[in-house]
């Protein structure tokens, strides 16, 4: 009996030893859960945050999209916009040689303008000059023979006189 109870006492001392240390590991997974636990909320805290800045970023995507499309879109407007100046400067460009032309020319009549009136003015002169000149021829003949009947003289002063007329017109 005393065996037995020596027997029962160290098998019992022995599974209270185990009991112990086992204990002691129960101790140790549930610290090793609870940190696990606190690493797997910590974990799910932080998907949660990249998930929200993943679909941050996709709308931050978006909008560098749509920037983009709308800088192209501004550029292609920016090359039209240049092709449409330079097809006004060229026309410009043919309107101001065409202008050029056409003050040169009106310089030209102007030119002509000032020359005919010199011109006419030195005709007006040279028929005033002549018609005294017959004028003066007709007085010393005095008044022989057809005095109604224009001779060739007077008509030519006629004919003056009606040139004067036309070239004042």
């Amino acid at each position: 009996l005393q065996t037995l109870k020596e027997t029962a006492v160290s098998e019992s001392t022995s599974a209270k030893a185990i009991v112990t240390k086992l204990n002691k590991e129960v101790a140790t997974q549930k610290a090793s859960i609870e940190t696990l636990m606190t690493s797997l909320e910590k974990t799910k805290k932080e998907k949660e945050e990249l998930v929200k800045s993943s679909k941050a970023s996709k709308a931050t995507n978006k909008k560098v999209t749509e920037a983009q499309n709308a800088a192209k879109k501004a550029q292609e407007e920016t090359k039209k916009a240049k092709e449409e100046i330079t097809a006004l400067n060229s026309r410009v460009d043919n309107f101001k040689k065409m202008m050029a032309k056409m003050q040169q020319g009106l310089k030209e009549a102007k030119t002509a303008e000032i020359k005919g009136k010199a011109t006419e003015g030195n005709l007006q002169k040279e028929i005033d000059s002549l018609k005294q000149k017959l004028a003066e021829a007709e007085k010393p003949s005095g008044g022989g023979g057809g005095e109604g009947n224009p001779t060739a003289a007077t008509t030519t002063t006629a004919e003056a006189d009606s040139n004067s007329v036309d070239s004042s017109r």
